[in-house]
C-alpha cells in the first residue's frame, strides 16, 4: 500500500531503521533528512512498537501490508471485547465492531500510520480501565498503563492524548459506562422464576480491596416488576445501586494516576528524547491558532457521515487544504444511527452523560468552528501542540460504536418483549423508507433532468463532487436505508425473521461500510515503488560526495513532466508519489541521498530558520547558503540564470516535439553548484555573535563566505594562550596559491555511518573544523581519543577548534535521554515481570 502519506512519509524511514538494525546499527539519527535530524526521537517511525518486529522477520513489503490490515483486526476485537465487558450480546458487540473497524475513521488513516497504530487501542485500554474500576484491580491498571505504552510507541500523540482526557472522564463519571452494561438490567431472555443462572460477579471492593478476578456465583432470575413497561422497575433499581459495586472515586483516581505512571516508566526509552526534541522543535512554544486548527470540521461536513466525499475536497489543492480533508472519509451510515437511537431511548436518562461526552467529543472535532477549542488551546497544557482537530473524532466513532452495539440489543429485547413504543418507531422509520423507495425511483427515472438541475444550480464541479458520484452515492443512502428498515419490519412482524435478523443487520452493514469506502485506498507493485527514476540515477552516478541536494520551493508545488515508459514515447504531468520520485522528495532516503529537506513533522527549529533564510530570497544564488550546506545538485523547473550554477541534466519528457511544446520551463532540470562546500572543511577567521538577527543578516548576505570564515557563539579557543587565535581582523593570509587547493585535501571522511563520523584532519595551523550537519544535544566530538567541546557554528551546524598537525576527529550520537530511558524502561519490565512472578506464586488456585 503506497496511497497518500504512505509512500513518504511512512515507508521511507521504516526502510531505514530497518536496514540500520539489520547492518548492526540502532538507528537513533538521520543524517540524510534536513542536514541531520534525530529519527528515534521523532515518534513517527515507530521504533519501539512492538508489532513492528514483523518487519524485521518477514519481507518488508509483506510485513508492511499485512501491519496495516493486522490493525483493522485488531481494532474490531478491541472493540468486541469491550462490548462485551458492557454487557453487550454477542451480535451487539460485532455490530459496535464493525463499524469501529469499517467506519470512516480508520478507513482514512490506514495511510497515517502514527494514528492509525494508535486508535486502535483505544478500545482494549477502555475495556481495561472498565475492569479496574469494576473489579477494584491493581493488575488491570498495570495492563492499562502497559497498553498506554504500546498506543505511545505507535506515534499518536494526539490520540494518547485524547484517551488520557477520556480515562479522566471515565474516573470522575463511571456511571457513564456502568450504568449501561446489561448486567445492571434485566436478562433480555428471561428464565423461569427461581432457576438459576452462572455469572461472574465482581470482587467486593470494601476493606481489604481484593484485587483479583471475579468469581462465579448462582444469581436468581425474578420476574418484571408490574407497572409502566415490564421490567422498568428492576432496571432503574439495579443500576442505581451500580456504583456500589465499583471503586471509589479516590481509588480510580489513584489508579489512573499508577496505570499513566507505568505508561511514563515503560515508554521512557522512547518518551524522553522525544521530549528532548520537542523542547528543540517548530512545536516548542506551541503552533500558531491558524496551523493548530488546520482541517477543523464544519457544520457541513456533518452530512458526510452519510454520503461519500460529497464535496469532492480532493479534487483540488485550495480545497484540500481550505476544508476538512484530513479524514478522507468520514462515513458511517444509517445502520449505526439508528441503532444509537434504540440505545438512546431505551437507556433513558442515564445517557446523558454519555451524550454530553459525545457531543463535547464532536466538538473538539470541530476545532475552530467550535466555542470551546480556542480556551483549551490557550489554557489546557501542550494542547497548543497538537494539530488538525478533525483527529479527535476518533471519539465520537467508538462512542457511536458502543451506543450502536448495545443499541442492537435494545432493539432485540424491545421486540421480544413485543413494546408497543417499538411499534410505532418502526412504522415511523417505514413510512421515511417509503420516501426513501419514491426518492430512488424519481431520482433514477429523471437521472438526467436531475444532473441538469443540480449542474444550473451550481452543485458541480469544482464547488461540490461530480454530480454523477453525489447521485450515486445518495441513491446507495437511500436503498440502504430501505434494505435495514424492511429487515427491522421483518423482524417485528415475524418470529421466523426475527431470528434471521442479526445475520441481515450484519450483512447489510458489512457490504455498506465496505462498498462506500472502494477506492479510497491504493496499492502500487513493490517493483515499482522501489524502481528508480531518472533524477535518482543521474544523483547516484556521482561517486565524489557526500553531498547534499536541494529541491526549489516551486519545483515542490509543481508538476514535473516525467516519462511514462521506458523508451521515453510518452509523456505526462503525474501527481505524486510519482513525480515526488523524481524530485526525489522522501525517496532519497531509501537510496541514501543526502537532502537539506526532509518529510517529518516535528522539525528542529533553529535548522528550520536557516531553510527560511534561504527559501525566502530571491533565487538559489543569491546567497551562499547551498554552498556552506553542501549542496552540490540543484533540482528545479524554473531556470537558474546564475553562473554559478551549471544545468547538467534535463529530467526528458519525451520526444523533442513534445519538449518543443511544453518547453523548457517545464521541465525538470538538474544544476550543478560550482561553489559547493564539502561536509566537513576547515576555516581561520571566526566571528561571535549572540543575537539571531545578527545571524539572519550575515548569512543572508551574499558577502558571506562560509568557506573562508565560521560564525559562532563563543571563543572558540577559550583562555588557552598556548593556542594560536586568528581573528577576522587578524587574518593570516595564504602564502600561495598552491596552499589554497589543498584545502579540500586537508579533511578526508574516513568513516560515515548512521550515528557516527570519523575524519582524517592535517592542518599546518590552528583552525577550526565545521561539519555541516545539524548541532544537536547528543552529539561527541573526540579529538585524539580525547573528549572535546562541540561549538554551535553558523547558527545549526557543528565545529571543533583544532591545533596544527594531524588528527583523528570522531563525532558520536550517544544522547543520554536515550540511555537513561533504556535504563528506566528495562528496569521497569523486569520490575513488573518479577513482581507478576512473585503474585503468581503467593495466589492459593481455587
Amino acid at each position: 500500500m503506497t496511497e497518500r502519506d504512505l509512500s513518504v512519509f511512512f515507508i521511507p524511514p521504516r526502510l531505514f531503521w530497518v536496514d540500520a538494525i539489520k547492518n548492526g546499527e540502532f538507528p537513533l539519527w538521520n543524517p540524510y533528512y534536513y542536514s541531520g535530524i534525530p529519527l528515534l526521537a521523532t515518534l513517527q517511525p515507530a521504533v519501539f512498537y512492538p508489532l513492528n518486529i514483523l518487519l524485521l522477520i518477514l519481507p518488508f513489503d509483506l510485513a508492511f501490508n499485512w501491519l496495516i490490515i493486522l490493525h483493522f483486526f485488531l481494532a474490531g476485537i478491541f472493540t468486541f471485547l469491550l462490548l462485551r465487558e458492557l454487557g453487550a450480546s454477542i451480535v451487539g458487540a460485532l455490530i459496535g465492531a464493525l463499524i469501529f473497524m469499517l467506519g470512516g475513521y480508520l478507513i482514512s488513516v490506514h495511510n497515517l500510520l502514527s494514528t492509525l497504530l494508535s486508535v486502535i487501542w483505544v478500545p482494549f485500554i477502555i475495556f481495561l480501565y472498565l475492569r479496574v474500576i469494576k473489579r477494584d484491580s491493581l493488575t488491570y491498571a498495570v495492563f492499562t498503563g502497559i497498553a498506554l505504552a504500546i498506543m505511545f510507541t505507535g506515534g499518536g500523540i494526539e490520540v494518547v492524548y485524547g484517551t488520557l482526557g477520556f480515562l479522566l472522564f471515565l474516573a470522575l463519571l463511571p456511571e457513564t459506562f456502568l450504568s449501561l452494561s446489561y448486567e445492571n438490567t434485566p436478562h433480555p431472555y428471561p428464565l423461569p422464576q427461581g432457576e438459576r443462572e452462572y455469572r461472574e460477579v465482581p470482587s467486593p471492593l470494601k476493606g481489604e480491596g481484593y484485587s483479583g478476578g471475579g468469581e462465579r456465583e448462582p444469581k436468581v432470575i425474578s420476574p418484571p416488576l408490574t407497572g409502566g413497561d415490564e421490567g422498568e422497575g428492576d432496571r432503574f433499581s439495579e443500576s442505581e445501586g451500580s456504583s456500589k459495586n465499583c471503586a471509589s472515586v479516590k481509588k480510580r483516581i489513584t489508579f489512573l494516576f499508577l496505570s499513566v505512571i507505568i505508561f511514563l516508566l515503560l515508554s521512557a526509552v522512547q518518551l524522553l528524547p522525544f521530549l528532548e526534541l520537542s523542547h528543540y522543535s517548530v512545536r516548542a512554544d506551541g503552533l500558531s491558532y491558524i496551523e493548530a486548527t488546520t482541517w477543523s470540521m464544519d457544520l457541513k461536513d456533518l452530512v458526510q457521515f452519510f454520503i461519500p466525499d460529497p464535496y469532492g475536497y480532493g479534487t483540488s489543492e485550495a480545497k484540500y487544504w481550505s476544508n476538512q480533508s484530513w479524514l478522507k472519509t468520514i462515513y458511517l451510515g444509517t445502520i449505526p444511527f439508528i441503532l444509537s437511537f434504540f440505545f438512546f431511548l431505551e437507556k433513558g436518562r442515564r445517557t446523558l452523560p454519555f451524550i454530553l461526552f459525545l457531543i463535547f467529543s464532536l466538538t473538539l472535532a470541530f476545532g475552530k468552528n467550535s466555542a470551546i477549542y480556542e480556551y483549551l488551546y490557550y489554557y489546557l497544557p501542550s494542547f497548543n501542540k497538537i494539530r488538525y482537530p478533525v483527529k479527535f473524532l476518533f471519539l465520537v466513532f467508538i462512542l457511536l460504536s458502543i451506543s450502536a452495539g448495545l443499541g442492537w440489543d435494545s432493539l432485540k429485547q424491545n421486540l421480544e418483549q413485543g413494546r408497543k413504543s417499538v411499534k410505532w418507531i418502526i412504522i415511523g422509520l417505514l413510512f421515511f423508507a417509503t420516501l426513501a423507495a419514491i426518492a430512488f425511483g424519481w431520482l433514477s427515472y429523471f437521472d438526467k433532468e436531475v444532473k441538469e438541475s443540480l449542474i444550473a444550480k451550481g452543485m458541480k464541479l469544482p464547488e461540490y463532487n461530480d454530480v454523477s458520484i453525489n447521485l450515486f452515492n445518495t441513491k446507495r443512502l437511500l436503498v440502504i436505508f430501505m434494505m435495514s428498515v424492511l429487515s427491522l419490519y421483518g423482524g417485528f412482524r415475524s418470529v421466523k425473521a426475527r431470528k434471521a435478523l442479526p445475520y441481515l443487520i450484519v450483512f447489510i452493514l458489512t457490504i455498506d461500510l465496505f462498498f462506500a469506502h472502494s477506492g479510497y485506498y491504493y496499492a502500487a507493485k513493490a517493483e515499482e515503488y522501489h524502481q528508480s527514476s531518472e533524477s535518482i540515477d543521474f544523483i547516484l552516478k556521482d561517486k565524489d560526495g557526500p553531498f547534499r541536494i536541494f529541491v526549489t520551493p516551486k519545483t515542490k508545488k509543481g508538476d514535473v513532466l516525467v516519462s511514462s515508459t521506458k523508451n521515453k514515447t510518452q509523456n505526462k504531468s503525474v501527481p505524486p508519489p510519482y513525480s515526488g520520485k523524481e524530485i526525489i522528495q522522501g525517496y532519497n532516503l531509501e537510496r541514501q541521498i543526502f537532502d537539506i529537506d526532509g518529510m517529518e513533522v516535528v522539525r528542529l527549529s533553529d535548522y528550520e530558520k536557516v531553510s527560511a533564510f534561504l527559501t525566502t530570497a530571491s533565487g538559489p544564488a543569491a546567497t551562499n547558503l547551498l554552498a556552506l550546506l553542501n549542496v552540490k545538485y540543484v533540482l528545479s523547473i524554473p531556470e537558474i540564470k546564475s553562473k554559478e550554477f551549471k544545468l547538467v541534466k534535463v529530467i526528458q519528457a519525451g520526444s523533442d516535439k513534445n519538449r518543443k511544446k511544453y518547453g523548457m520551463d517545464k521541465l525538470l532540470k538538474i544544476y550543478q553548484n560550482f561553489n559547493y562546500l564539502p561536509m566537513a572543511f576547515l576555516v581561520e577567521r571566526y566571528k561571535v555573535l549572540a543575537k539571531e538577527e545578527e545571524y539572519k543578516k550575515i548569512m543572508q548576505s551574499k558577502k558571506f563566505r562560509p568557506g573562508e570564515e565560521v560564525l559562532l557563539y563563543e571563543e572558540p579557543w577559550g583562555d588557552d594562550s598556548s593556542e594560536l587565535r586568528v581573528r577576522s581582523s587578524e587574518l593570516v593570509k595564504t602564502k600561495t596559491i598552491k596552499e589554497q587547493k589543498k584545502r579540500e585535501d586537508e579533511v578526508s571522511i574516513v568513516d560515515y555511518r548512521n550515528n557516527s563520523v570519523r575524519l582524517s584532519v592535517n592542518t599546518d595551523r590552528p583552525k577550526i573544523l565545521v561539519l555541516s550537519e545539524t548541532y544537536y544535544t547528543g552529539w561527541k566530538v573526540f579529538v585524539d581519543g580525547q573528549e572535546k567541546k562541540i561549538l554551535k557554528a553558523n547558527f545549526v551546524f557543528r565545529a571543533v577548534p583544532l591545533s596544527a598537525g594531524k588528527h583523528k576527529v570522531e563525532f558520536i550520537y550517544d544522547p543520554w535521554t536515550f540511555k537513561i530511558g533504556l535504563y528506566i524502561t528495562l528496569a521497569t519490565i523486569i520490575s513488573l515481570i518479577t513482581l507478576g512472578i512473585l503474585n503468581s506464586v503467593r495466589t492459593p488456585r481455587l
